[in-house]
C-alpha cells in the first residue's frame, strides 16, 4: 500500500466523493500525457506547479511549496552546499521533474544527469554513479529516514520555491473547482496539516 500525505488525502478525496480509489501508475515524464488520454482523473503525487507545465493541465490551489535540497552520502564528497558545483561532482535529479531544467541551467561546473524509471536517484547514489541528488523536501526527508547513510544538505539561500499542487485534465472547470473547494476545506478543517505533520511535512505546509 501507499504510503505518504499525498495517499492519505486522496484517501479523503474519494471519501469525499463517495468514490472508490484506484492508483494509476505514472511518473513525472508521463503524467500529462496520462492525464490527456483519460487514463486517470487526477494527478497527487508532490506535482511542482509550474507555468510550462500549466499550458498542458490545470493545478489545483497550492497546499504545499518547497525549495530543492541535496541528499548525498554522509561519508562521500559533498559536505556543504558549496561543495556541489565542483568539477568532477556527479549530479542527478528526476527525468521530467521540475528540478531537472533548473539544475541544467543552475550548474556550471558538475555533471548533470536526469534519470528515467527503473533506475532511481538513490540507486544512482548507493551504487556511486553519483554524488548528489538533487530532489524537493519531502524526498529528502524520505530518504533521510530510510537510509543511514543519506545526509541532507540545504542550500545557502531558498533554490526554485514551487507551489505543489493537485493536477487535473484542462477544460472541465466544474472538477477543478471541486478540487479547489477540497483543498481549501482540508486547510481550514486542519486535516491538511494533520496530514503534514504525519508525513514530517508541517513546515512547508503552503498558506
Amino acid at each position: 500500500e501507499i504510503e505518504g500525505i499525498d495517499a492519505d488525502l486522496s484517501k479523503e478525496l474519494a471519501k469525499e466523493l463517495g468514490a472508490t480509489l484506484e492508483i494509476v501508475e505514472t511518473s513525472f515524464g508521463t503524467f500529462i500525457a496520462d492525464l490527456q488520454a483519460d487514463k486517470c482523473d487526477i494527478g497527487m503525487f508532490g506535482v511542482g506547479a509550474t507555468l510550462q507545465r500549466a499550458q498542458a493541465v490545470a493545478f489545483s490551489h497550492p497546499y504545499l511549496k518547497t525549495s530543492i535540497y541535496a541528499v548525498v552520502k554522509k561519508d562521500g564528497p559533498i559536505k556543504t552546499w558549496a561543495d556541489v558545483d565542483k568539477p568532477g561532482i556527479r549530479v542527478v535529479t528526476t527525468l521530467g521533474s521540475y528540478i531537472e531544467p533548473f539544475m541544467r541551467d543552475y550548474l556550471k561546473n558538475a555533471e548533470f544527469s536526469a534519470i528515467a524509471p527503473p533506475a532511481t536517484r538513490e540507486g544512482e547514489l548507493m551504487a556511486n554513479r553519483a554524488d548528489v541528488v538533487m530532489t524537493d523536501y519531502p524526498t529528502a526527508i524520505k530518504v533521510g529516514d530510510e537510509f543511514d547513510w543519506a545526509a541532507i544538505v540545504e542550500p545557502d539561500e531558498k533554490l526554485r520555491i514551487t507551489p505543489y499542487a493537485y493536477v487535473v485534465p484542462q477544460g472541465d472547470q466544474i472538477w477543478l473547482n471541486y478540487v479547489n473547494l477540497f483543498v481549501d476545506t482540508i486547510k481550514l478543517d486542519g486535516r491538511l496539516e494533520t496530514y503534514a505533520e504525519k508525513n514530517k511535512l508541517g513546515p512547508i505546509v503552503a498558506p
